[in-house]
């Protein structure tokens, strides 16, 4: 499943659980006890929680949709992996993109951070300088694996 599959899985059970919600406080009886009030105050919680979600995974995903056409093979751009080796020799691999975006298992460099938009529009073999806390630090890029942006997501209406 692709991130993308992800977030829209997730947006969709997050709707399904947002019609759960508002049927439960529409049925609410407003003459309950005192525990049912906070039950009450429990659901509009989670709803507005539920709300919040479902505004940042569209978003995200819209997000996604304005970046697909950036994308080019040949050079570094969001969704793109990246082997990187550093100054000293050691080397890691990352994904550029949202932490949102992120597969549990990947290191993300987001594309507002120094290293992403040093990175950004680079291909193999480039070396790379951007500033840290920690003072100037170069990297050269080993190897980039294009984003793999699924076709079935498209930015959408909600």
């Amino acid at each position: 499943m692709t991130n993308e599959q992800r977030l829209e899985a997730e947006r969709r059970a997050l709707r399904e659980r947002e019609q759960q919600l508002i049927a439960g406080l529409v049925d609410s009886d407003s003459s309950s006890d005192r525990a049912d009030q906070a039950q009450v105050l429990e659901r509009v919680q989670e709803l507005q929680w539920v709300r919040d979600r479902i505004a940042e995974i569209s978003q995200l995903l819209a997000d996604l949709g304005h970046l697909r056409g950036q994308v080019t093979d040949d050079r570094i751009g969001v969704g793109a992996t990246v082997h990187l080796q550093y100054q000293d020799g050691s080397q890691e691999t990352v994904w550029l993109g949202s932490a949102g975006l992120a597969q549990n298992d990947e290191a993300v460099v987001t594309p507002s951070s120094p290293l992403g938009q040093a990175l950004l529009g680079q291909q193999v073999g480039d070396s790379v300088d951007y500033h840290t806390p920690a003072g100037p630090q170069r990297v050269r890029v080993m190897a980039v694996r294009p984003a793999q942006w699924s076709s079935e997501t498209a930015t959408r209406p909600d």
